[in-house]
């Protein structure tokens, strides 16, 4: 016998202000570094994080609001990689992680 998943629906105003929210401290944290690499000016902290752990401040400013969570009304999500579609009533699109497909291409890193 399996345990019933439990699956969170946030509102759009909820998960637009959490995307949001997770956007500003995001920019907070990466501004100096953009400013600085658009000018060609070399930080050796900043720029080893940003090389060593190779994550671009553009993927670090996407939130994601983790496994089971359903975000009604997304559509730009759906495109993303480890996304799927979901349909919920009454005749309302949005998005979820797609966890099978996730496991199925990132097991050995989980």
């Amino acid at each position: 016998m399996s345990a019933a998943k439990s699956v969170t629906v946030l509102e759009p105003k909820q998960w637009q202000a959490r995307a949001a929210s997770h956007q500003a401290r995001a920019d907070a944290f990466t501004r100096a570094h953009l400013a600085r690499r658009a000018r060609g000016i070399k930080h050796p902290i900043e720029d080893f994080l940003f090389t060593y752990y190779s994550y671009k401040p553009a993927q670090l400013k996407r939130w994601h609001a983790g496994a089971n969570t359903v975000l009604p009304g997304d559509t730009e999500r759906i495109s993303w990689k480890y996304y799927r579609e979901c349909a919920l009533p009454p005749a309302v699109v949005g998005s979820a992680v797609d966890l099978q497909r996730f496991y199925a291409l990132r097991r050995q890193a989980v």
